[in-house]
């Protein structure tokens, strides 16, 4: 079980779940799967990695830190999702 909390956009587009039931090798790109429809996912996902338009923490570090979109979760870790906002 991984605890989600997504904010602005990424809510609204499906990632209302607060908690996601993973297998044992479970990692991030897999949660992702589940949280959001593939139309989001491919806003989030580019090139095979994170995209710029989204900060994705796993317990408070950069996933990017941590393997990216191939780090492992596990029973108890929080996935927090925050969109980047540009503009001036």
């Amino acid at each position: 079980r991984v605890k989600t909390k997504a904010l602005g956009w990424l809510r609204q587009e499906g990632a209302n779940q607060e908690v996601v039931e993973l297998d044992d090798r479970a990692t991030l790109i897999k949660a992702l799967r589940i949280l959001f429809k593939q139309s989001v996912l491919e806003r989030i996902v580019r090139n095979g990695r994170i995209s710029n338009q989204v900060i994705v923490l796993v317990n408070g570090v950069d996933a990017n830190l941590i393997g990216g979109l191939e780090a492992e979760l596990k029973d108890g870790d929080e996935l927090t999702l925050i969109p980047v906002v540009h503009g001036g």
